[in-house]
């Protein structure tokens, strides 16, 4: 017994169309093959819809009685999980309340295959993360051809044995004719555009998706020698937007044909008009570079046509003959085959003989046996367990906050997925301190709320020392996952969103509230309590409850490391990652003396310390200039700008604000030398470092070494890479190298590795990437 969401009918971009009509066929299909079918309607112009195509089926409310009322050996069939848009409903809550089986009508996943021609607006994108989540909960798939299968298991992560081909059938309407009075009686309308009843036709029915090759169909058309196309009119049968149709009028034109007479785009064709197009036709040509099954190239051939068509996906399996096909990518292949099949017989007698034997294998007897014996071979493995795949939410701010950490995390994600992995993994977005938008991304203020930890098999926190990781702190609770720090410090957190919040009274109480979570005793705690410096000094760093509550942590340095075994002695495991970099273009040496600092600016970067250096070089480089790259508090601002004004070097010294990512990497190559240094540094490693090595600009940076505090010494560590040639393709070849040992593809297979691992964690223990990874252990260390 099946149950069949009949709402297809009047969905709005399937309902009259491909979609809806291939439902109404199956649902025949498998009522003359023996299935219980009842179709779920929710209006009563689906019921009549329905009635009026198969006499006698039985319909019935989609309500929750209805569907709770069977037993659970019924199949619920989803007919609408792969349009677009997509109902919030296509499997309703009272299926899975009942306990039914699902089986869903799988077309093709040619989205999923080419998203950044397909999936370019956030919705779509959206849409189709929830359509593939929904997909894998399925019991089974029907799908209408072994390629849309294939392709499907690969893209969705669906089992493959899940997947039962059913294939697509003809409707009876196309079927051979030899009545040409009646044929061309039926395309009136179109001699009235252009259709030249004395020329042969080749009918083409494409599309304006640029899947459908219609331009390489009329270049190929068009190296047909003359007089061959002259005794021929090629005829595309098919809709599309004017913009679409101005395109190939152009291309018609530059070809030297004539729009409307060498080459016919018709409007909309009905049935009639489709099925006489091609019963008078001498030959038929579908050019596309991709399709789920390609019906046009079965109804073609059943309607007694020769057939030729594309040798990708689908396309040979529909009509069942490679000497029938051609390369869609190469012009000169479809000239050539085409040309075959308008002129040389015995390859036409060959073509005619390949397209009644296609057309015999696509019937809907054959589609509805199929069906039924998938759902029918299906009820055995109905106690069976299934394994859908796992997911990993990665929260914190991403690309478009002043936090650099925004950017980073993009790239860990982008990483992620661009490998095939058994989790998939999404962004939880960090809006805190912000004036940013989730732009389709869940918020992690909405966590708790419209959905929770428990949705995900892991969750990876990632922390940074500013009020822009606040929404990703106050989310942690009792149960905090793995947690990232990008310092081994809280403090910037917790202080950035009280200087935030302009009430001294409540962001006072608050520290106040997490000290004693701390436990930090009242004679430690600083005179200023937002004080960030003091609390660094008095080695409080607010840890405490995350480390209690973490099932593991990462940092990016062994020293990281101890401070996080200072605070907590039995520590959650902890995994030392080093800062990834990005495949970014090599800098060449530039022609001026720029030096760059990246990053967000504030006293710990020790602005005055190379803007002292810059005040020294200035009096013997007139050239030099010293760009801070990124953004900083306005009070930090306005006092270095009164510093820069006070040394005159208003010239030299330039502040950029926040960066969009194609300015920054502009800026960032016209660097000769990039500089980071940090001012107490607790372990915590620089992501600016890593982009700067990873386009193989020369670094001078004091973290993780001794401290630069005195401007005349980092004056002199810089004036030789200013000045020295050599040593500046000295110092480049070693960045290069270091930003070349650990890539972003390495850190997500790190991090796959460390949360799913074979064997549990243990608390107290410390690894490192290289554990994970033994292979890495083999690339030169710079770092």
């Amino acid at each position: 017994r099946v149950l069949v969401d009949g709402r297809v009918v009047s969905h709005p971009t399937a309902g009259g169309r491909g979609v809806g009509r291939y439902t109404i066929g199956l649902v025949r299909a498998m009522r003359a093959a023996g299935a219980d079918v009842v179709v779920l309607v929710d209006s009563d112009d689906d019921a009549t819809t329905w009635s009026t195509s198969i006499e006698g089926v039985t319909t019935a409310a989609l309500a929750r009685s209805t569907v709770l009322a069977e037993p659970a050996s019924t199949w619920f069939l989803c007919t609408q999980m792969m349009l677009h848009p997509i109902p919030l409903d296509v499997v309703p809550r009272a299926v899975t309340e009942a306990g039914l089986r699902v089986a869903g009508v799988l077309h093709d996943v040619i989205p999923y295959r080419y998203p950044d021609r397909y999936l370019i607006e956030d919705s779509a994108r959206v849409q189709a993360r929830l359509r593939a989540s929904l997909v894998r909960t399925f019991d089974l798939l029907l799908s209408n051809s072994t390629f849309s299968a294939d392709t499907a298991a690969e893209v969705l992560g669906f089992s493959r044995d899940c997947i039962k081909v059913v294939g697509a059938a003809i409707e009876p309407q196309f079927g051979p004719s030899d009545d040409s009075w009646s044929i061309d009686t039926r395309l009136n309308r179109l001699v009235d555009i252009g259709l030249d009843l004395d020329r042969r036709r080749v009918v083409a029915v494409t599309g304006g998706d640029d899947r459908k090759n219609t331009p390489g169909l009329i270049r190929a058309w068009a190296a047909l020698p003359r007089e061959v196309r002259h005794r021929h009119q090629l005829v595309i049968a098919c809709a599309v937007e004017s913009a679409v149709r101005d395109r190939w009028h152009h291309i018609v034109h530059h070809l030297g044909l004539v729009w409307g007479v060498d080459v016919l785009v018709t409007d909309t064709v009905t049935d009639d008009e489709l099925v006489s197009l091609y019963q008078g036709a001498h030959l038929s040509v579908f050019p596309s570079l991709e399709e789920g099954f390609g019906l046009p190239v079965a109804e073609a051939a059943a309607s007694g046509c020769p057939v030729i068509c594309s040798d990708n996906s689908s396309l040979p399996e529909v009509i069942g003959d490679r000497r029938a096909t051609f390369d869609a990518h190469d012009v000169r292949d479809i000239t050539s085959v085409m040309f075959s099949g308008l002129v040389d017989l015995p390859f036409r007698e060959v073509l005619t003989e390949i397209a009644r034997s296609a057309s015999s294998r696509w019937t809907w007897d054959r589609v509805g046996r199929a069906a039924v014996a998938a759902l029918n071979g299906s009820e055995e493995h109905r106690s069976v367990p299934r394994a859908p795949r796992r997911r990993v939410a990665l929260v914190g701010p991403f690309a478009g906050s002043p936090s650099g950490i925004g950017a980073y995390n993009e790239r860990i994600l982008s990483a992620w997925n661009a490998a095939p992995r058994s989790a998939d993994m999404e962004p939880l977005i960090d809006l805190s301190a912000s004036d940013g938008a989730a732009r389709g991304r869940r918020n992690v203020a909405g966590l708790g709320r419209y959905f929770r930890q428990h949705d995900f098999d892991a969750m990876v926190n990632i922390l940074g020392s500013s009020e822009f990781h606040a929404a990703t702190l106050a989310s942690l609770g009792e149960r905090a996952g793995h947690v990232w720090l990008h310092e081994p410090t809280l403090v910037g957190c917790l202080v950035g969103i009280g200087h935030l919040s302009g009430q001294r009274d409540w962001a006072e109480t608050r520290m106040r509230q997490e000290l004693r979570r701390c436990s930090v005793p009242e004679n430690s705690w600083p005179a200023d309590l937002l004080d960030a410096e003091a609390y660094h000094r008095a080695n409080i760093t607010f840890l405490e409850p995350v480390l209690d509550a973490a099932e593991s942590v990462m940092v990016s340095s062994d020293e990281a490391a101890e401070v996080v075994k200072s605070v907590r002695a039995d520590h959650p495991p902890i995994l030392v990652l080093p800062h990834a970099t990005h495949h970014n273009q090599r800098a060449s040496m530039p022609p001026g003396r720029t030096i760059v600092s990246y990053g967000w600016l504030d006293e710990s970067k020790k602005p005055e310390v190379l803007i002292g250096a810059v005040s020294t070089l200035s009096g013997w480089m007139r050239d030099i200039r010293l760009v801070f790259a990124g953004g900083c508090s306005t009070e930090l601002r306005a006092r270095l700008d009164t510093v820069v004004a006070a040394r005159h070097l208003e010239e030299w010294v330039h502040f950029t604000g926040w960066l969009d990512a194609e300015r920054l990497n502009a800026t960032l190559l016209t660097a000769r030398v990039g500089v980071q240094l940090r001012r107490h540094a607790r372990g915590q490693r620089s992501g600016a470092v890593a982009e700067l090595n990873s386009r193989g600009i020369p670094v001078i940076t004091d973290i993780g070494t001794d401290e630069i505090t005195d401007a005349d010494v980092l004056a002199e560590i810089l004036r030789p890479l200013l000045t020295s040639d050599a040593d500046w393709i000295r110092a480049s070849d070693e960045s290069w190298r270091a930003g070349r040992e650990f890539m972003f593809e390495d850190l997500a297979d790190v991090l796959d590795r460390w949360l799913f691992p074979k064997r549990p964690h243990e608390r107290g223990t410390v690894s490192h990437h290289r554990d994970l990874m033994p292979e890495l252990r083999d690339r030169s260390s710079l770092s």
